[in-house]
């Protein structure tokens, strides 16, 4: 397991979006809260807890992107449930 802490300064909102991907790759657009994507981050999170013969926990690509103002994409190899969190900076 790998894992790092970061802390940030200044931070104006946070928000956090939870979303099955496609099982195709095609992008899932999401409405949020309007932002200043200029200003702003988005980083994705995915828990796989089907396993394989020995335990061992799936692995799967996830990708979240910041469309526009009020619009992020989520997008995966597999149906699963994606995380994204954003947070937009003063």
């Amino acid at each position: 397991i790998y894992w790092q802490v970061i802390e940030f300064n200044n931070v104006k909102s946070k928000q956090i979006v939870s979303s099955a991907s496609t099982s195709n790759n095609d992008e899932r657009q999401i409405t949020i809260t309007s932002l200043n994507s200029l200003k702003s981050i988005i980083y994705s999170t995915n828990k796989d807890t089907t396993t394989t013969a020995g335990s061992v926990y799936n692995q799967y690509v996830s990708a979240c992107r910041i469309v526009n103002n009020t619009t992020i994409g989520i997008s995966g190899q597999t149906s699963k449930t994606i995380n994204c969190q954003i947070i937009e900076f003063n």
